[in-house]
């Protein structure tokens, strides 16, 4: 059985929808489906891409419900220094 998918429906359809691949384990629900899908698209296009816009990710459960989200980017930048030795 295949693991929770996702797509952006502003840009392709369903068919086009990718299998949620993580080390760290599947998703538990919907939401948190959609708030990795969001993690890794800013992860693979350094977050440039959307920007600071509003778009809608779908994710489809291994059962092939179909649950829509809105999502964001909020860029934050850390800058921390630490004396050396």
């Amino acid at each position: 059985m295949a693991g929770w998918r996702y797509y952006f429906p502003d840009d392709e359809g369903a068919d086009d929808a990718r299998e949620i691949k993580l080390y760290r384990g599947g998703a538990l629900d919907a939401e948190h489906a959609a708030q990795l899908a969001c993690e890794l698209d800013y992860a693979r296009h350094d977050g440039w891409e959307r920007g600071e816009t509003r778009f809608q990710i779908a994710v489809i459960s291994p059962d092939g419900d179909e649950h829509r989200f809105e999502a964001w980017h909020e860029p934050s930048v850390e800058h921390r220094v630490l004396e050396a030795t």
